[in-house]
């Protein structure tokens, strides 16, 4: 199934469409990188994606720096915005 977004669904997984090939949208990869994709079906045709896109396994890497930088630097925001939490 092709929506009209440029996305198309195979099987479990939502691929982009582009001119520079067939890739899993952020939003994927970003479920994917959290643990939140749970369907064996949809891992797996992500799995498979990744072995075969290399454009993909980059992009997922950036997400995973991206988000394990959030993990680092959002206790610190934190503090910054709530000024409670400067006692702590």
């Amino acid at each position: 199934m092709v929506f009209d977004s440029g996305f198309e669904r195979t099987s479990q997984l939502v691929i982009l469409k582009s001119s520079g090939g067939n890739h899993i949208p952020d939003v994927e990869l970003e479920r994917y990188y959290l643990g939140l994709v749970t369907d064996q079906h949809e891992l797996a045709a992500l799995n498979t994606h990744l072995i075969g896109c290399p454009v993909c396994v980059v992009r997922s890497e950036i997400n995973g720096a991206y988000f394990e930088l959030m993990r680092v630097i959002a206790p610190c925001c934190f503090r910054l915005t709530h000024p409670a939490a400067w006692l702590s």
